[in-house]
């Protein structure tokens, strides 16, 4: 329900509400259903996708991207990528994104 409320105020243009509802979705420790954890991975999903949606950075035709093992540490990366960029800080955005990518 967290996941679809954000998706909804996002594309209401309340961006700034969806993104922090989405972070909140992504946040939460495991559960143990198995919807609520698409849900969190959409959500994961979708800050990665702001992150990476910059016009100025040309299409690349390499394969998609790969995260490293720890888990725990690419999902901070993910979601302090996509605050930085929600704050208009491009290039650390990009660093913390990079920081959990092989």
């Amino acid at each position: 329900v967290k996941y679809l409320f954000a998706t909804v105020v996002f594309e209401k243009s309340r961006k700034e509400i969806g993104i922090r509802s989405w972070y909140k979705v992504a946040s939460l420790s495991k559960g143990s259903s198995n919807k609520w954890n698409k849900s969190r991975i959409r959500s994961l999903v979708n800050l990665v996708a702001l992150c990476l949606d910059d016009a100025g950075i040309p299409f690349c035709k390499r394969a998609p991207l790969v995260l490293y093992e720890n888990t725990e540490l690419d999902d901070v990366c993910l979601v302090l990528s996509s605050w930085l960029r929600d704050h208009g800080d491009i290039m650390n955005a990009r660093h913390a994104l990079r920081c959990c990518v092989k």
